[in-house]
């Protein structure tokens, strides 16, 4: 680290990824097994897709494509 770098910057965790949906997986299955929270994911701008056609987290179909961000400490 350098010596003018700030220590409180959040670390990234990873890179961004995909996940595609597999039958009897919700967003909050999800979201919990990635470390995030069912409306972090939801509201995600790069979930806007799936939100416009689900319009429900809990229903969603198997090849449905939600969309993982980094992880942030």
């Amino acid at each position: 680290m350098s010596a003018d770098a700030d220590p409180l910057d959040p670390q990234v965790l990873g890179g961004p990824s995909s996940h595609v949906v597999q039958m009897g997986e919700c967003l909050g299955s999800i979201a919990y097994e990635h470390g995030f929270f069912l409306a972090t994911l939801w509201n995600h701008p790069t979930n806007k897709e799936l939100r416009q056609n689900r319009r429900n987290p809990n229903v969603l179909l198997a090849g449905d494509m939600v969309q993982i961000p980094q992880l942030r400490v």
